[in-house]
């Protein structure tokens, strides 16, 4: 029997084009698709997919605070059924997306999408000239794969007055070291089953299952732990920024093979935000007298529902471990 294979493009850095671009300041942005034929691509967190619905796909997208969407689809091609759902929900302080997908792998990239994050303006005090602000998420999910050609993929960016944080220039190349060593490296933003690069802040995980297993095959991934983004701003001067997760459930190719697979990711415990992170400047000085002020009135200082203390101990402690990798790295 003679397979035909197309294999899952992805699109991991570009500009931003929908979703975190028109999101009001204090909202949260959602959206959920579920069908086939639509996922041979991976948007980057904070764009989405588009709000088509038709024949071949169901979706919701919504903003608001906070901001809920969901899709289910189901069908048969040629004979071989397919089944598909995603949910999202986001607003200030708080990110929950899940997806999942199961069918054959003869079906054409059938697949489950749930995307979203929210914006706000945040303005710095306490402090002159410029720095980089610090912030932790706490991030518990789950990334499961069943069966020949079943992918699953899910990153989490941050924006920075609707751009992507790159280390271009010498204020965000600092800020994008310490991202990497807050995070533990390249090999703290990405997994095995990532097989592409970036050159922004940004995290992606995935899992795989494939025939013949190899080394690199990852079936199943946990995350239950912090990322922590660096965001450059100048005292007193406000800016915009985004928090965005989003991923797709769905399969690696699309062909001649006649093989059931599954694949699903379950972030709907807790994205949420982890407290008033820290401040750095450029000289890797910690600032313990920085203040925030949000836009929406939403209190950055605490962590999502909970109280500050565990989060605000956790982000200084991993401040004086940047501090001093980063002193380590410029002597």
């Amino acid at each position: 029997m003679k397979a035909y294979f197309c294999i899952l493009l992805i699109v991991a850095a570009g500009s931003a084009v929908a979703g975190q671009s028109t999101t009001l300041i204090g909202s949260g942005f959602a959206n959920a698709c579920a069908g086939d034929q639509y996922f041979g691509s991976l948007p980057n967190p904070g764009d989405g997919f588009s709000t088509i619905t038709d024949q071949y796909m169901t979706c919701q997208t919504t903003a608001g605070t906070p901001a809920l969407a969901s899709a289910s689809n189901s069908g048969t091609v040629n004979g071989n059924t397919y089944s598909n759902n995603a949910t999202a929900d986001a607003g200030p302080g708080f990110i929950k997306v899940g997806a999942s997908n199961s069918g054959m792998q003869a079906i054409p990239f059938p697949g489950g999408a749930a995307y979203a994050g929210w914006n706000e303006t945040m303005t710095i005090a306490g402090g002159t000239g410029t720095a980089v602000w610090v912030v932790p998420l706490t991030v518990q999910g789950t990334l499961d794969t069943t069966g020949l050609g079943a992918l699953v993929r899910v990153g989490i960016n941050a924006y920075e007055n609707y751009n992507f944080l790159q280390p271009y220039g010498t204020l965000n190349g600092f800020a994008y070291g310490v991202f990497l060593a807050a995070n533990g490296g390249t090999s703290g933003t990405r997994n095995n089953a990532i097989a592409f690069g970036w050159e922004y802040q940004g995290a992606w995980f995935g899992a795989d299952n494939y025939s013949p297993p190899d080394s690199s095959m990852v079936p199943s991934y946990s995350l239950n732990r912090t990322l922590y983004f660096a965001f450059p701003f100048t005292y007193g001067t406000p800016f915009e920024f985004g928090i965005y997760m989003g991923g797709v459930a769905g399969e690696a190719s699309s062909g001649g093979f006649y093989t059931a697979n599954s694949s699903s990711y379950d972030f709907l415990h807790t994205v949420a935000w982890g407290g008033a992170g820290y401040v750095v400047d450029q000289n890797s000085q910690l600032n313990p007298n920085f203040t925030l002020a949000s836009g929406s009135g939403f209190n950055y200082s605490q962590t999502f529902g909970e109280t500050p203390e565990p989060a605000t101990g956790c982000g200084l402690l991993m401040g004086l471990g940047v501090l001093g990798w980063l002193k380590r790295r410029h002597s």
